[in-house]
This record gives C-alpha cells, sequence and structure tokens, in this order.
C-alpha cells in the first residue's frame, strides 16, 4: 500500500522539480490556457526527477499533483488557482521555459526564477487590444453601419478596454467585469442613438461588444470535452455562458435607462 511521505524526506531535487512544476502549472492556469497543454508542460518538468511515476490533474480553480517513490511512498501536492484571465504573454512564455529547461538548456535554478518573476509580473496592456477600434469599425461596417457608426463602436469599444483597467482585479472574472464593460460601451451607444436618431443601434452593438464574446472560453470547453476532461469542459462553458449573459443583461440594462431618461 503507498505511503505518504513528509517533505522532509523529499531530495532537494524532486522537491525543485515540484515547485517548479507547480508554478509553471499555475501560471497556465491562471492566464487561461488549455486543460491538455496544462497537464503536458507539468508532466514534462516531472519527467525530470528519476521518478517517473507521476499523476496531474488540472482543474479551473485547482492543481493536483503525486509523485510516487520507488518504494511506493508517495507525496501530494496541491495548488490553488484563485484568478483566471487571459495572458497570452505568459503561456507563450512557460513554454519557452518548460522547453528549454526540458532540454537542458536552462537550470533548475533559472528556470525557477524565471517563473517567480513571471508569476508576480503584473498584466501587461495587450497590444492587441489596441486594435479593438479598428476592428469594432470593421464589424460594424460588416453589419451594415455607416462611417458615424463604425466611428462610435469603435469608440465604445476602446472605452471597454480603459474600464478592463480602471476595475480592481480582485472582482469576479467573469460576470462582473463584462457587465461593467457592456453596460457603459452600450450606454455610450445609447446616449449618441438618442441624439441622433439617423444612427442604428444593432450594427453598433455588434461591432463594439464582439470582443468581448467568450469565444475562446467556449472553444476550450469544447476542446476539453472532446478529450474527455468533463470537470473543466463543463466549468469553461459555464464560464462562457456567465460572460454571454452579462453582455446580455449589460446591454438590456444600458438601453432601459436610457430610455427612461429619455
Amino acid at each position: 500500500m503507498e505511503t505518504e511521505i513528509r517533505e522532509g524526506q523529499l531530495h532537494s531535487r524532486d522537491k525543485e522539480i515540484l515547485q517548479i512544476a507547480l508554478l509553471a502549472g499555475s501560471i497556465l492556469t491562471s492566464s487561461a490556457a488549455e486543460t491538455y497543454r496544462v497537464e503536458d508542460t507539468m508532466e514534462r518538468i516531472l519527467a525530470l526527477s528519476d521518478h517517473q511515476e507521476v499523476d496531474v490533474v488540472s482543474l479551473l480553480t485547482v492543481l493536483m499533483v503525486t509523485i510516487t517513490f520507488d518504494d511506493k511512498t508517495y507525496i501530494t501536492a496541491t495548488k490553488r488557482i484563485k484568478s483566471r484571465f487571459f495572458d497570452l504573454y505568459k503561456i507563450q512564455r512557460v513554454n519557452e521555459i518548460s522547453r528549454a529547461l526540458t532540454s537542458n538548456q536552462m537550470t533548475l535554478d533559472e528556470a525557477y526564477m524565471d517563473l517567480v518573476l513571471l508569476s508576480t509580473q503584473k498584466k501587461q496592456v495587450p497590444y492587441a487590444n489596441l486594435m479593438n477600434f479598428p476592428f469594432a469599425w470593421g464589424f460594424c461596417m460588416m453589419g451594415g453601419g455607416g462611417i458615424l457608426e463604425s466611428f462610435l463602436a469603435g469608440v465604445a469599444a476602446f472605452l471597454t478596454v480603459i474600464i478592463d483597467y480602471v476595475l480592481p482585479k480582485n472582482i469576479d472574472q467573469t460576470f462582473t467585469p463584462a457587465f461593467f464593460k457592456t453596460v457603459i460601451a452600450s450606454f455610450f451607444l445609447a446616449f449618441f442613438s438618442k441624439l441622433i436618431p439617423s444612427v442604428r443601434m444593432d450594427p453598433m452593438i455588434l461591432g463594439s461588444l464582439i470582443m468581448l464574446f467568450p469565444g475562446t472560453t467556449f472553444t476550450n470547453g469544447i476542446r476539453d470535452m472532446m478529450k474527455g476532461d468533463y470537470l473543466t469542459a463543463g466549468g469553461n462553458l459555464l464560464s462562457a455562458l456567465a460572460t454571454a449573459l452579462a453582455l446580455a443583461f449589460g446591454a438590456g440594462f444600458s438601453l432601459l435607462i436610457i430610455n427612461w431618461i429619455f
């Protein structure tokens, strides 16, 4: 029968490998990486240990790792994931560090220090977000909007970027931010639609809010379902549903307020 061992009995190298794997997995999970990517990266790092029998379970809110030793003793570690937000830069950096580590191009100490710095690094302003204005302009025109409508949609989309960095970072990462972004953007568009009756709300709402639709989360849920990871699949699909509901409620709330004012 397998028995749990105390931390002090764990060899220093194995302990460092376990810490690196947990840190890499927590960064990937909190950056909204796919489940298979998190588990595969952690398993590759843990394979550096002399003890090849490892089990990794990645869920949306927790990581669990078990290493079984030659004498059938084992150690299990868990890591709580408290927040999730998309950060493709951190996902890319963890991939680069894990590849360098597993190919002996980086030492354990170097990999650990790089991951610690990465985990404490504040979320950078994604340059893709600065493209929300032209993206919203284009989607609005595709929806039948004119020049003025596309311009207003672009401004509303840029407002959502500003709101993303004004809201506190400790609030819920699914419903609340999407709701507030939608309220502000929809209120802005609805206000101008009252001032300029010739502009149409439908293409402007489409253009300004389409970037907020949780397409990546929904796709990750489908991919996890196809791979048999039903717990994470259900979590991702519920998260996508919550965000979609936030968009609908936010737009409806803004239109209600504007209609009440005017």
